[in-house]
């Protein structure tokens, strides 16, 4: 197997890593590819191999802080419980504390709510979203 191959896991992780602290630092819009791929340690090309374009890299940085703080209330636990405020509570409260005691998800909410300029939607709501809102209005119904 080419080296190439072996390390891409790495190399994309080091670009997220990268992008991270770019977009903390200048701002989405005011960073570029070239910047992060500088950042990251790679060469000008490797950011496209792995992702389309800036939006991607962002798309993708997005998910994989995101999506972890989300995941409880889309859980098998949420779905089976009988208390969901209670679910609800714990989920928030959890968020509170990985906010509180994770640089980098600090770093990443500031990029989202300072740095980043919201795009027009062009994107329809996530699965996990359309599963809360479900399932939040059937309990509360009965």
């Amino acid at each position: 197997m080419r080296k190439t191959k072996i390390e891409a896991p790495k190399t994309r992780q080091h670009l997220l890593d990268a992008a991270l602290e770019v977009f903390w630092r200048n701002g989405v819009t005011r960073s570029s590819l070239q910047e992060i791929a500088q950042e990251a340690g790679v060469t000008r090309g490797a950011p496209y191999w792995h992702f389309k374009n800036k939006e991607d890299l962002f798309d993708a940085l997005f998910h994989c802080y995101f999506t972890p703080l989300v995941e409880p209330f889309d859980s098998d636990e949420a779905k089976a419980s009988d208390n969901l405020w209670a679910h609800l509570r714990q989920s928030i409260l959890g968020i509170f504390r990985r906010m509180a005691q994770d640089e980098k998800h600090q770093k990443f909410c500031n990029v989202l709510y300072m740095n980043a300029k919201p795009a027009p939607p062009t994107r329809r709501l996530p699965s996990w979203w359309k599963n809360i809102t479900k399932s939040a209005t059937a309990k509360s119904a009965a």
